[in-house]
């Protein structure tokens, strides 16, 4: 994103970013001057089916997981 700048009031994201660390590091940009910011995560639903499970598997995979 390479944005330089104090006084970024929002960040907006159209689509989930790929890692947690990710997410906090890009809406972090925000609020640099410590005045208030807001970080708007917009998505859709198969958005985040489409990524698969978070821990790394497929929903498939765990259906057959006899733990």
């Amino acid at each position: 994103m390479g944005v330089d700048k104090a006084n970024v009031r929002s960040v907006i994201h159209l689509a989930p970013p790929t890692s947690v660390e990710a997410y906090l590091q890009e809406s972090g940009r925000a609020s640099r001057d410590g005045k208030g910011a807001q970080a708007w995560l917009i998505f859709a639903p198969e958005d985040v089916l489409d990524s698969g499970d978070p821990r790394g598997g497929s929903p498939e995979e765990d259906d057959d997981d006899p733990s």
